[in-house]
């Protein structure tokens, strides 16, 4: 299989709650099998890195075109903030916002967004959630505990803040110590349904999580839940290296 380089979003646009759904239990029970393999629940002190952290700018000029000290001096900045982000809850059900446009995030409290996402969500308990802002790319991530509160977050088109309604995209992001692989020539006209359980059920030995048609193309994003891409997959009865 291709490995998919980090970082290059799929269209998010494409899903709908049953989608999410299923992504959401998948991932539930990769959490139970790896809190079973260690005889116990996760131990809430263990600190992880999340996979929202890993976006590092870059910081290497074009060749033959020198960056300002100030540039550079900026960028160093940005680069060290988000290096120094604090790890998420590792357990947590992970829903990232993107806002599109007109509301800036990184100038807000996230008391006060946390606040407003939970009243567009109808949700009551700020302990079962953590958010953190990114920095740099106008994002934010909500840690859910549990999958009902993840789903009901995931499915937000809209929030209010400060008398003022803004358009928000979101989506469930893989856990961390996911992977990503690309099979090409593979998609039909499968639902996002069909293709995930497909998978699954035809590469019992492997850790899907998710599965997406990228674009207008005939390429399938598969997420795996574990350390490594897969030299082959099995799809639709055929096999893809």
């Amino acid at each position: 299989m291709e490995v998919r380089v980090q970082g290059t979003d799929m269209d998010r646009s494409q899903y709908d709650p049953r989608d999410w759904t299923q992504v959401l239990r998948v991932q539930a029970n990769l959490r139970e099998t790896r809190n079973a393999s260690h005889g116990t629940n996760a131990d809430p002190s263990v600190r992880e890195t999340p996979s929202q952290s890993r976006e590092t700018p870059q910081t290497a000029t074009t060749p033959g075109l020198q960056g300002s000290s100030t540039q550079l001096r900026v960028l160093h900045t940005t680069a060290q903030k988000i290096k120094q982000l604090p790890p998420l809850p590792p357990d947590g059900f992970k829903v990232v916002f993107r806002s599109q446009g007109g509301l800036d995030l990184t100038t807000l409290q996230p008391r006060y967004l946390l606040t407003a996402l939970m009243q567009a969500a109808a949700l009551t308990d700020p302990s079962m959630l953590t958010l953190q802002i990114h920095p740099v790319n106008n994002t934010c991530t909500v840690s859910a505990v549990n999958e009902k509160d993840a789903l009901k977050l995931v499915q937000l088109q809209h929030i209010t803040y400060d008398k003022h309604e803004y358009a928000m995209t979101a989506y469930i992001a893989p856990p961390d110590g996911s992977v990503r692989g690309v099979i090409t020539n593979a998609y039909w006209k499968e639902s996002p349904q069909e293709l995930l359980a497909d998978l699954i059920s035809r590469n019992p030995h492997e850790t899907i999580l998710d599965a997406r048609r990228m674009g207008l193309t005939r390429s399938i994003l598969i997420t795996f839940g574990q350390a490594t891409v897969p030299r082959k997959i099995v799809y639709g009865g055929g096999l893809h290296l």
